[in-house]
C-alpha cells in the first residue's frame, strides 16, 4: 500500500486523471438514472382466472377452483396460494418467494394446469399471467356539471391521448359502475303474444354468439369458420328475432324496452361535491416518473383551456416528492461542503479544506457510476440513503488532512508528510469506513417487501463510502502534497487576517473555557472509579 500511495503523490497527473475520469463518468451515470416512486422490483404474484358461463360459486370451486390449485401445489417457487370463487368466475393468487425465477414458476405452472383434462367442457380457457408492479405517477380528476356518460367518454378520451404518449403506457380510470345492458319486459305483451322468458332467452343467446366453428380445408388454403355475432348495442338488441306467427316477426323491442344502465352499486367518486371520474397514470419499471408526470400535466394545461364545462385538477403528483428529495439532498450537499470549507480554513488551511470538500461530489460521482450498472434508480428509499450518507462523507479527508498537516508542521517534507500521514490513519480511517459498510450490508439480507426496497439505501451508502475511501487514500493526499498548505504559501492577506483573528478566538476558548471543564470531568470520573 505505501508504494501504491507513494506512486499517486510523486506523480500527481495519475491522481487527477482518476479524479476527472470518475467525474466524468459519475455524471454520466446519473443522467442515465431513471426517477421511480419506489424502487424497482420483479413481480412476485402470478393471477390465475377461469370463467365458467352459469355456475355458482360452490360449483366452480368445485369442478375449477381446486383442480388448479392442487395442481400447483407444490411446485418450486411457490410461497403462497389465495382463491376466491365468485359466480361465473374463479380467481387464484399465487405468491412467489423472493429468491424464484418468475418467468419459471410462470411456465411451470402454466404447465401443471393444462395438464388438467377434466375442466368442464362449457369453460372457457383459464388466463395465466405474471402482475405487472406499477408506481403511482400521478392522479387527477375530471369533474363538471355534464352527465356520468359525458365523463366516461372524456376519461377514455384522455386515456387514449395519454397512451398515446411516448413514455406513458398505463392508465387506470375510476369512479363510475360497470356499465350494462337491460332488457325490462312488457308483461302485458309477452303475453299477447304468447311468449315466455325462456322464448326471450334462448333469442338472445342463439343470436349474441362469438364462437369458432372448425376448418375448412382445400387444396390450396384452409378456411377458419367462426361467428362473430357479439352485440353490445341496445339498439341491435332491440332487433333480435324472438318469434315469427305466421308473417309477423316478434322482435325484442315489441315486447321488451332495452337500455344502457349504470350497474346499480356504489362506485362513484365526486370531486368538490361534484361527480368526477380519477384517473390514475402511472410509470411502469422501464418509464421516468418525471416525463410521466410532466408530460400529463403538459396535457392537462391543454385540457382546461379548450373545454369549459369538464375541468382537470391534479390530485397527487408524486414525482414532487421526489424533485423535492433531490432538491434535499442538493440543499445537504451545499452546506455540507461550505461547512467543511469554512471550518477548515479556521483550523488548517483554506487549500487543504478545499480538497476535502471535493471528496463529496468525487464519491457520489463513483456512487453513479456503480448505480447506472446496478439498475438503481432515483427514488425516494436510494435519495434517503444518499441524504444520510452526506454527514459521514469527509470524516476520513478530514483526519487524513489533518495528520497530513501536523507531520508538515512538525518538518517533514511534503512528500514524506503526505505518504507517512496517509499510512499512520489508514488502518483506522479503513476500519471506520468498513464497520458503516457491514452495517448497511445488513439491507441485503433483509426479507420480503423491506428486502426488496431496501438493498437499494445499503448499495447507495456502501458505494459512496467505498468512493470516499478510495478518494482519501489515493486522491486527497496527492492533492494536499501539491497544495499550497504544503508549498507554504499563505493565502490572502484579507483571509489570513480573519483566519487569524478566528484562530485567537478559538484559541481563547479552548485554554479558557474547554480544557479546564474536561480536566473537572476527568477528575470526576477517575473518583468514580
Amino acid at each position: 500500500m505505501r508504494d501504491f500511495i507513494k506512486y499517486f503523490v510523486k506523480y500527481p497527473v495519475s491522481a487527477n486523471v482518476l479524479m476527472i475520469l470518475i467525474i466524468i463518468f459519475g455524471f454520466m451515470g446519473l443522467f442515465n438514472l431513471r426517477k421511480t416512486f419506489f424502487p424497482e422490483r420483479s413481480s412476485k404474484i402470478i393471477i390465475v382466472d377461469a370463467v365458467l358461463p352459469g355456475s355458482s360459486p360452490m360449483e366452480l370451486e368445485q369442478m375449477v377452483t381446486l383442480k388448479i390449485e392442487d395442481n400447483i401445489d407444490g411446485i418450486s417457487g411457490v410461497k403462497r396460494i389465495t382463491s376466491k370463487s365468485l359466480e361465473n368466475t374463479s380467481s387464484i393468487i399465487v405468491e412467489l418467494e423472493n429468491k424464484a425465477n418468475n418467468q419459471i414458476v410462470l411456465q411451470d405452472i402454466k404447465n401443471a394446469i393444462d395438464r388438467i383434462n377434466s375442466f368442464p367442457d362449457e369453460m372457457e380457457s383459464p388466463t395465466i399471467s405474471l402482475m405487472e408492479d406499477f408506481n403511482p405517477a400521478i392522479s387527477f380528476a375530471i369533474s363538471g356539471e355534464v352527465t356520468l356518460s359525458q365523463l366516461k367518454k372524456n376519461a377514455e378520451e384522455i386515456e387514449d391521448d395519454l397512451k398515446a404518449m411516448e413514455g406513458i403506457s398505463k392508465v387506470r380510470i375510476s369512479g363510475y359502475p360497470v356499465e350494462e345492458i337491460e332488457i325490462s319486459v312488457r308483461e302485458n305483451d309477452l303475453k299477447k303474444y304468447n311468449l315466455s322468458f325462456q322464448d326471450l332467452n334462448r333469442a338472445i343467446i342463439s343470436e349474441n354468439i362469438d364462437f369458432t366453428g372448425g376448418t375448412v380445408k382445400s387444396v390450396d388454403e384452409n378456411f377458419k369458420i367462426r361467428s362473430n355475432n357479439k352485440k353490445f348495442n341496445p339498439d341491435e338488441i332491440a332487433e333480435i328475432v324472438v318469434k315469427k306467427i305466421n308473417t309477423r316477426i316478434i322482435k325484442i323491442k315489441d315486447i321488451a324496452n332495452v337500455r344502457r344502465i349504470w350497474q346499480d352499486v356504489s362506485n362513484r367518486k365526486y370531486y368538490n361535491n361534484t361527480p368526477g371520474v380519477v384517473i390514475n397514470v402511472f410509470n411502469t419499471n422501464n418509464e421516468d416518473i418525471t416525463i410521466v408526470s410532466n408530460k400529463t400535466r403538459s396535457y392537462l394545461k391543454n385540457f382546461n383551456k379548450i373545454n369549459s364545462n369538464i375541468t382537470a385538477d391534479i390530485i397527487q403528483d408524486n414525482s414532487i416528492i421526489i424533485e423535492q428529495r433531490i432538491a434535499l439532498l442538493t440543499k445537504n450537499g451545499v452546506i455540507g461542503f461550505m461547512l467543511v470549507l469554512l471550518i477548515l480554513t479556521f483550523f488548517l488551511h483554506p487549500s487543504l479544506a478545499g480538497w476535502v470538500a471535493v471528496a463529496i461530489p468525487i464519491s457520489f460521482s463513483g456512487m453513479f457510476i456503480l448505480a447506472s450498472f446496478y439498475g438503481i434508480t432515483l427514488n425516494v428509499i436510494s435519495l434517503f440513503g444518499m441524504i444520510i450518507v452526506v454527514g459521514v462523507l469527509v470524516d476520513d479527508g478530514i483526519i487524513i488532512a489533518e495528520n497530513i498537516y501536523q507531520r508538515y508542521e512538525k518538518g517533514e517534507n511534503r512528500i514524506n508528510a503526505a505518504i507517512n500521514g496517509t499510512l499512520e490513519v489508514l488502518p483506522a480511517v479503513t476500519s471506520a469506513i468498513l464497520t458503516t459498510i457491514v452495517a448497511f450490508s445488513l439491507f441485503f439480507m433483509l426479507d420480503g417487501m423491506l428486502g426488496d426496497f431496501f438493498p437499494e439505501m445499503g448499495f447507495v451508502v456502501i458505494g459512496t463510502l467505498i468512493f470516499s475511501l478510495i478518494e482519501a487514500i489515493l486522491i486527497l493526499p496527492t492533492h494536499i502534497a501539491h497544495s499550497n498548505a504544503l508549498k507554504g504559501i499563505q493565502p490572502n492577506t484579507k483571509i489570513k487576517k480573519v483566519i487569524d483573528k478566528t484562530t485567537d478566538i478559538l484559541d481563547n476558548v479552548k485554554s479558557k473555557y474547554y480544557a479546564p471543564i474536561l480536566k473537572f470531568a476527568i477528575k470526576i470520573l477517575s473518583q468514580s472509579f
